[in-house]
């Protein structure tokens, strides 16, 4: 009985890959170009919010979060 138990596992695993494999290789929908840039321009002015907030100086009696550890 032991026997059967220890080839699950091996058994099990493969069905796994079978299945991860199935998964990983679907067919998808092609990508709108349009909608594909447009989300490109999103991330682009996303990140310029970003370094702008970064860039200005703090408020007074605001504090700044401690930045990385200055290394040797």
């Amino acid at each position: 009985m032991s026997a059967i138990v220890w080839w699950l596992i091996p058994a099990g695993s493969v069905l796994l890959a079978i299945a991860w494999v199935a998964w990983v290789s679907r067919e998808r929908p092609r990508a709108d170009p349009h909608e594909s840039v447009e989300s490109y321009h999103r991330f682009q002015r996303a990140m310029e919010r970003e370094m702008a907030r970064r860039n200005e100086p703090p408020a007074a009696g605001a504090s700044r979060r401690p930045g990385p550890p200055s290394g040797p």
